[in-house]
């Protein structure tokens, strides 16, 4: 199962692997509170501004955020997402305060999309 949370919140013994996917380390949070930071899958800092400021819906948010975890880079952290969701539970951490209109649903979804594809 893949649960996303954040970062502030307390861990539990359902989160299974936690893995931290912002660009920058969140204020406040013990390197020992996560076992993975992926900065790679972070929302790109002009996209960040662009949704927090206003100037993209959520919907163009997550199409913009989309098209970045197409990169190189994202695919290759993705597939790594992937693999540990195989292996048991995984929980994606953020410091958004809104989780249901952060990049961790977005992300969430790409990989349980992955699973799909893969699953035998």
């Amino acid at each position: 199962m893949i649960r996303v949370k954040r970062v502030y919140d307390p861990p539990s013994l359902q989160d299974g692997l936690r893995v931290l996917v912002t660009t920058f380390w969140p204020r406040g949070v013990r390197k020992t509170s996560v076992d993975q930071w992926i900065k790679a899958l972070g929302t790109p800092k002009p996209l960040l501004n662009d949704y927090r400021h206003g100037a993209l819906s959520f919907e163009a948010f997550a199409a913009e955020y989309r098209k970045f975890l197409k990169g190189e880079q994202q695919q290759k952290e993705i597939t790594r997402l992937v693999d540990w969701a195989k292996a048991g539970d995984l929980t994606l951490l953020t410091s958004f305060r809104d989780l249901e209109h952060s990049h961790v649903i977005i992300l969430r979804n790409v990989v349980e999309e992955q699973l799909t594809r893969t699953a035998p």
